[in-house]
């Protein structure tokens, strides 16, 4: 259906009532897939939310999206994007207690976040 909407004209660039993106959406619920095309089409990886300045790798750590969290690094996604709370995405892996992942990845994230994840 995305494919048919984008094909057809769709904005992926539309916000909902707080600020809230195709993007971010498809993050915090775990669809990569959707995430992927999303990023093929050409959405800001580091838009943030209008509300609590979320980006996507925000609401896929908060939510532990493993999968997503690697995709979006993939495209670039910024470690650095701080929240109204003052935290970024690595802050609040930290907060939710989440183990480093080293296996599986072959993201270079030396200069950027380590994927951590609960075991």
């Amino acid at each position: 259906i995305l494919r048919l909407l984008l094909k057809a004209g769709g904005d992926v660039t539309v916000r909902s009532k707080t600020g809230l993106t195709c993007l971010h959406c498809a993050a915090q619920e775990g669809k990569a897939s959707t995430c992927k095309i999303l990023l093929c089409e050409g959405i800001d990886v580091n838009v943030a939310t209008s509300l609590e300045k979320n980006s996507a790798l925000h609401l896929a750590v908060l939510n532990r999206r493993s999968e997503v969290v690697r995709l979006l690094l993939e495209h670039g996604a910024s470690c650095s994007i701080v929240n109204v709370d003052g935290l970024t995405p690595m802050d609040m892996a930290k907060k939710l207690k989440v183990r480093r992942m080293r296996e599986g990845t072959s993201i270079d994230v030396s200069n950027r976040m380590e994927i951590l994840w609960r075991r």
